[in-house]
């Protein structure tokens, strides 16, 4: 069959562009074959890569960027001035703790757990609770006379389990808090681990109990105490082994849904480009459509050096979209990328607040 004119035209056009794609496409494979998004040290000014698989957006809310949980299987779906919709959003995701993890720093990851854990009664712990750690705790269940009283007492229950004949008011308001080492396996700059801590708030089930009795009534501390023994009398039988109880928090501490998802969203982040690979920032004033609008923005034009140009293409040709600018560990902007990116300039664009981009500014020139 013979083609007509027009369709061999159509047809050379459809298969030239098939082939400039392909060429394209090959040509940045050979490329950046030799480029690796290994993990690199987050600095004073970076570029975060927030993949979909972290199970968070990032919203941008009182002129600030956030990366926030969402409910469900819900994907990374770029930045939004408008916000999630209703009832999506569950926690925000704190950016200093996410870049201490990649860094590999042990001491982010015990406000990192407690930012993702729900809060209720039963997590009141204040500052004044005492901190157990768990091989103290293994010895006061193992036998040890001293640490047992002392536990004893911080929580206000035997070690059989029963409420003590007098009230602690320590315990009754706070609880107790138990340091638990923790392991999250995230890749950083010192390896694929970061060893932590989880802390614990604990109470025993009555004490518990008790402390949710008397939130709609008013007493003073020889009231409480009538209160507490009249309680035990009546309500405070049966209760549960506390080397038992104890045992399951620190078990459940190593294999929590707050370790799974801290795990899951610092393992789909990292530093594409830290403060060695972007030469230079200028901040450049977009009015409104406007002339006399109030609205104006502020764009911030990166130029990136070293390694920094290929990172950011490797990122956006394995289809990583979702950038977020961080400056003296603040998210300041958000940055969604549309196709590869091969050049050594990077222009984030509408950032409302300028003092923030300023400050961003000045800290790029002050190395």
């Amino acid at each position: 069959m013979r083609l007509r004119a027009s369709t061999k035209i159509a047809l050379g056009f459809v298969l030239a562009g098939a082939a400039a794609y392909g060429l394209t496409k090959g040509y940045t494979a050979f490329r950046l074959q030799g480029v690796v998004l290994n993990p690199i040290e987050p600095s004073k000014f970076c570029l975060l890569a927030v993949r979909p698989n972290a199970s968070v957006t990032i919203i941008v809310a009182n002129h600030m960027a956030q990366i926030v949980e969402v409910n469900g299987s819900l994907e990374n779906s770029g930045s939004s001035d408008g916000g999630a919709e209703s009832g999506s959003i569950k926690k925000r995701i704190p950016v200093k703790e996410l870049l201490g993890i990649l860094r590999g720093d042990s001491e982010s990851v015990a406000p990192f757990l407690e930012q993702m854990r729900a809060t209720g009664d039963e997590d009141r712990a204040g500052d004044a609770a005492p901190v157990w750690t768990v091989d103290d705790i293994e010895k006061a269940v193992a036998g040890d006379a001293t640490l047992r009283k002392k536990l004893e007492f911080d929580t206000n229950c035997t070690l059989e389990g029963k409420p003590l004949s007098t009230l602690n008011l320590t315990a009754f308001y706070d609880g107790i808090k138990i340091k638990i080492p923790v392991t999250l396996m995230v890749k950083n700059t010192t390896g694929d681990t970061v060893q932590g801590f989880d802390i614990v708030s604990f109470s025993p089930q009555f004490m518990a109990q008790f402390y949710k009795s008397m939130q709609e009534k008013f007493y003073d501390k020889q009231r409480l105490e009538q209160y507490y023994l009249q309680f035990v009398a009546e309500k405070a039988g049966g209760t549960r082994n506390l080397g038992t109880a104890l045992k399951s928090i620190v078990e459940g501490a190593k294999k929590s849904t707050e370790l799974e998802k801290v795990q899951n969203i610092a393992g789909n982040c990292s530093i594409i480009a830290n403060l060695s690979m972007i030469e230079s920032g200028e901040m450049e004033e977009e009015l409104g459509e406007d002339a006399q609008s109030q609205d104006a923005t502020f764009n911030l034009k990166l130029k990136l050096q070293g390694a920094g140009p290929d990172r950011l293409w490797k990122y956006s040709a394995e289809g990583g979209r979702n950038l977020l600018v961080v400056s003296d560990d603040v998210a300041i902007a958000s940055a969604s990328l549309g196709s590869q990116l091969n050049g050594k300039e990077l222009v984030i664009k509408q950032i409302a607040d300028k003092r923030l981009v300023s400050q961003a500014v000045d800290i790029l020139r002050a190395r």
